[in-house]
């Protein structure tokens, strides 16, 4: 709980009552709220972190989870104690920190950015809107915001795809 409080509602990975199939859903009430009002105009913009567990780094991991945790919060144990990098996957406290990095990138989005249609599962994500040149500015933003955490997007993965005429996949539905 001291995590998930900060978490934005549409960050839904390893969260009691969320999951994959909540995030879909929001994926589609996000799809259709567009198109009620923004018919096929703009696109949505799908990122995706590199090597995501594998590369966050221990130190702020642990300055994070002194912050939250007032208790004696002194070792984050892992498989590698050289690399100062990276959490195991299918743990869920790996998850949840994993969920956790992320969020500032959420929050800009969301919060500053003001956008409603947007949501991550662990290290997939999607923007909505109804302007291209807006999903082009928060690609290059994210790209910003993640090296600043010290993180990578998957050059491959960042896709900007327009509503007209095209269809995309997220988390493997098409």
């Amino acid at each position: 709980e001291v995590y998930s409080r900060s978490f934005i509602y549409d960050n839904s990975a390893s969260l009691k009552d969320r999951g994959m199939d909540f995030q879909l859903r929001r994926l589609r009430k996000h799809l259709q709220d567009h198109y009620r009002r923004y018919g096929t105009e703009g696109g949505i913009y799908q990122f995706d972190f590199k090597n995501y567990f594998g590369s966050l780094p221990h130190e702020e991991i642990k300055r994070r989870a002194r912050k939250k945790i007032m208790d004696d919060f002194r070792l984050i144990k892992t498989a590698d104690k050289e690399a100062h990098r990276g959490v195991g996957l299918g743990s869920e406290v790996s998850q949840i920190i994993a969920l956790d990095y992320a969020s500032p990138i959420d929050h800009y989005v969301k919060d500053v950015r003001g956008i409603h249609g947007y949501g991550r599962y662990m290290d997939d994500g999607y923007v909505i809107s109804n302007s291209l040149e807006e999903l082009e500015d928060i690609k290059r933003n994210l790209y910003r915001l993640a090296e600043a955490l010290g993180i990578a997007m998957s050059d491959k993965k960042n896709i900007i795809t327009p509503f007209r005429h095209h269809s995309f996949t997220f988390l493997k539905m098409r």
